[in-house]
């Protein structure tokens, strides 16, 4: 499974910005990190749907994406997928996580300084 950077003796895990809060289509680009990171993109609840698929689409503006996958995307879907890489690639000390619009990989200790992650997926 792919991870940021290691740590090497003396040496600090690579942060920072994953997706600038300007871009088109946040959600598809979290879940296709996810996937990328090894996530199956899959949800129990709708056992056909291959989630990498639809966010791919979405990337591309396909119109066969339903306004009910943008909402699955958007508010379902991206939320699984980031929590997927804080439970599976981030080490411990760091989280993933949306901040004014901004999704970070950072430290523990630079998300209690900016008070966490935003609560509600919404960049």
């Amino acid at each position: 499974m792919l991870r940021p950077r290691e740590e090497e003796e003396g040496e600090e895990v690579k942060t920072g910005v994953w997706i600038e809060g300007a871009t088109k289509h946040p959600a598809a680009r979290v879940i296709l990190f996810s996937y990328v990171y090894g996530w199956d993109a899959r949800d129990a609840d709708y056992p056909g749907v291959d989630i990498a698929r639809v966010a791919t689409q979405e990337l591309f503006d396909d119109e066969r994406v339903t306004e009910e996958m943008k909402d699955l995307l958007a508010f379902r879907w991206a939320i699984d997928a980031e929590e997927w890489l804080n439970r599976q690639v981030a080490p411990p000390g760091y989280l993933f996580g949306w901040k004014a619009g901004v999704f970070w990989f950072q430290t523990d200790a630079w998300w209690e300084q900016h008070k966490g992650p935003d609560r509600m997926w919404l960049p």
